[in-house]
């Protein structure tokens, strides 16, 4: 608001065209995408990016051309037979244990050499009720990197731990790339 504030004020000053654009869903990274397609910066000489989280002081504006990170999100459905834990549970194999070992391991991947790295477990639904082996797991996380190459890392290291954990709990998985 500070720069549209600034540049209003001294409109007679500049010259072209000015488009201030509020990305939607930047979070998710489908915000950009589809601002692109949709044609709203095909005209423009320079682009100006900004993210909320950059250290200003009310009324500042600042540069910050650092810390801006590669994402990648994934979703993951682990699947498998439920059974009752109390007659005969050897029956099922659990999809919630897997995505359990699958978190845990996510947050355990040694950073990438190329750049800064993350790991974010941000959901993980399971279950249906306390003396049921459910069937069905719900994982969605993000790596994060601050090259390209580190954050190909991270996702290739991330799939590795969601395969592994649902081949040693013996159920099935299904990674997407999401968003």
């Amino acid at each position: 608001m500070v720069l549209a504030r600034r540049a209003a004020a001294h409109l007679s000053e500049l010259c072209g065209k000015l488009k201030l654009i509020f990305q939607p869903a930047e979070e998710g990274t489908r915000g950009a995408a589809a601002i692109v397609s949709a044609g709203a910066v095909d005209d423009a000489d320079w682009f100006i990016g900004s993210h909320v989280e950059a250290p200003a002081r009310l009324g500042e504006i600042r540069v910050c051309a650092e810390r801006f990170i590669a994402t990648t999100k994934f979703d993951v459905n682990f699947t498998e037979i439920a059974s009752h834990a109390g007659s005969r549970p050897e029956a099922g194999r659990s999809p919630l244990i897997a995505a359990a070992t699958a978190s845990l391991l996510l947050t355990a991947i040694p950073h990438a050499s190329q750049g800064d790295t993350r790991v974010s477990v941000g959901l993980l639904n399971a279950g249906e009720g306390r003396s049921i082996t459910p069937a069905h797991a719900h994982l969605e996380f993000e790596v994060r990197g601050s090259t390209h190459e580190a954050n190909a890392f991270m996702a290739s290291r991330a799939i590795e731990a969601v395969r592994g954990s649902a081949a040693a709990q013996g159920v099935r998985s299904d990674i997407r790339r999401a968003g």
